[in-house]
């Protein structure tokens, strides 16, 4: 989970965040 693996939880939380800035910007 988050606790075991930090870093891979927050690329991901990162990777959202970027998907979801883009659709903004598309729309």
């Amino acid at each position: 989970g988050a606790v075991e693996n930090p870093g891979r939880s927050k690329a991901l939380r990162k990777a959202i965040a970027r998907i979801l800035t883009v659709i903004n910007e598309e729309e």
